[in-house]
Parts: C-alpha cells; sequence; structure tokens
C-alpha cells in the first residue's frame, strides 16, 4: 500500500492532489517568500482569486497563485467556501439570464395567453350552443308536443275531393257501358251474329 501511495506521488506532481482555498472578503493579501511578514513580499492578491495549497505550516499556508508565484500567505485570511464577492457575481450573472430568458420567452407566454382567451371564449359559446339545444330538444320530449303537430288543412282540399267524385263516376260509366257493349257481343255470338234488340 504504501508502495502505491509512493509511486502515485512520483507520477504525479503535488498539485494533482491539492486543494484550492480562496482569498476572504479581504481587500488584499499578501504572497511572501517566507513564513513571516517580515520576509519579501512577492506579490498581493486580492479577494476571489484562487489559490493552490502546497503545504500548510502553523499559522502560514504554502500557495501557488494562477500567475505561477509560489509564496506563503498568512491562514486568517484564507477560506475554503467561496467569498462574497464571487457568489455575488455568479448571483449577478445568474440573474442576467434570467431576465434574459424572461424577455426571450415573454412575447410566447403574451401568445399563450391570447390563445387560452380565444379558448374560453370559443368553449363558452360552445356551451351555450349545447344548452340552447339541450333545451330545444326537451322541449319537443314534452307529452304535449310528441303527439306531433295537428296536420294543417288547405282550402284546396274541397277542389281535389269533387275532382275524385267526378273521376269515381267516369270510371263507373266506362265500366257500365263496357259491360253493356260486352253483353250485346256475347249475345250476339250466341244468336249467329244477330244483334238482339232491347
Amino acid at each position: 500500500m504504501k508502495r502505491a501511495v509512493m509511486t502515485a506521488m512520483l507520477l504525479f506532481p503535488s498539485w494533482v492532489f491539492a486543494e484550492s482555498i480562496y482569498v476572504n472578503d479581504q481587500v488584499s493579501v499578501g504572497i511572501y517568500q517566507g513564513i513571516a511578514n517580515q520576509e519579501p513580499l512577492l506579490k498581493r492578491v486580492t479577494t476571489g482569486i484562487v489559490l493552490q495549497v502546497l503545504e500548510r505550516r502553523d499559522d502560514f499556508i504554502r500557495v501557488r497563485e494562477p500567475g505561477g508565484v509560489e509564496g506563503w500567505v498568512e491562514a486568517e485570511f484564507m477560506t475554503l467556501s467561496v467569498p462574497a464577492v464571487l457568489q455575488l457575481k455568479a448571483a449577478r450573472a445568474d440573474l442576467e439570464k434570467a431576465r434574459a430568458e424572461l424577455a426571450r420567452l415573454k412575447p410566447a407566454l403574451i401568445e399563450a395567453q391570447a390563445l387560452a382567451k380565444e379558448s374560453d371564449t370559443a368553449l363558452a359559446r360552445e356551451k351555450s350552443l349545447t344548452q340552447d339545444l339541450a333545451g330545444r330538444l326537451e322541449q319537443r320530449m314534452t307529452p304535449d308536443t310528441m303527439a306531433g303537430p295537428e296536420p294543417e288543412r288547405s282550402d284546396s282540399s274541397d277542389g281535389s275531393n269533387l275532382l275524385w267524385i267526378v273521376i269515381s263516376f267516369a270510371m263507373l260509366g266506362i265500366g257500365f257501358m263496357s259491360g253493356v257493349i260486352w253483353l250485346r257481343e256475347n249475345n250476339r255470338r250466341k244468336l249467329g251474329g244477330r244483334y238482339l234488340k232491347i
């Protein structure tokens, strides 16, 4: 197990396993060459800069800043949590994204609201028509109307009745005449071609 850890430490540089810390909400912090503020100042870093931890000793931490400068900083000015300045920047960026998304979606929302209003109007109209048709159907299904409407009388019915009477008498007359002719012809055949005088 120790051999595996040693091999990993030799193959991978220390910065692969290093944790990251931030300069806390102070304005600026100095990176010094040694463990003490009396050592030469290598660089000043401001709030929000991410430093890579290389080593810890008492109240000091050996770090590497993004530009590659390595030195010692006081641990009391460091924090593992993201400083409020960076959190505020991230929150502002998120807010701007949300505003842009809202502006992009606002026309679609207005269109959807208009469609919903049109749908509500159409639905109310359909409901009113359905109620009207149901009322009409209910009126038709009442016992008074189930017997059916009375047949309408027309003034022309008297004239058509007279016509049927005339046609009936004409048919009766044609039938009587046909019967007489048939009887006469039948008797003539029986009498050998002579007509019977009546």
